[in-house]
């Protein structure tokens, strides 16, 4: 248990500043620490050394924050169905292909760019 404490003192700064730049929310991103250090805690058995220890965490990090996305999209607040919070099939169309080109554009950029 000391050397996991260790490797929480050692990366959870580093953790939290992926997951805040990730996420662009302090509060989530701090919740998300929590949740990929808890998770490391769980499954650190798996660990392989494929990687370092930063880069296994953060993308432990990244994984929670997909699902958080994931479970926050299944929730309607109360009243944006009815506010129109929900873009229709031509915005959602429109938006789709801005994304397109947008990365068509960043393919062409040179790697330190992208």
């Amino acid at each position: 248990m000391a050397g996991f404490s260790q490797l929480y003192e050692q990366y959870a700064e580093q953790v939290y500043r992926f997951l805040l730049a990730l996420t662009g929310e302090p509060g989530l991103a701090e919740e998300l620490t929590q949740e990929t250090f808890y998770q490391a805690f769980l499954h650190i058995d798996r660990f392989e050394n494929r990687c370092s220890v930063s880069t296994w965490l953060c993308q432990i990090g990244k994984n929670a924050y997909f699902r958080e996305r994931k479970r926050r999209g299944r929730i309607v607040p109360a009243g944006d169905a009815e506010a129109g919070a929900f873009p229709g099939p031509e915005e959602a169309l429109v938006e789709r292909e801005q994304a397109r080109r947008l990365r068509a554009h960043l393919a062409h950029l040179p790697e330190p760019y992208r």
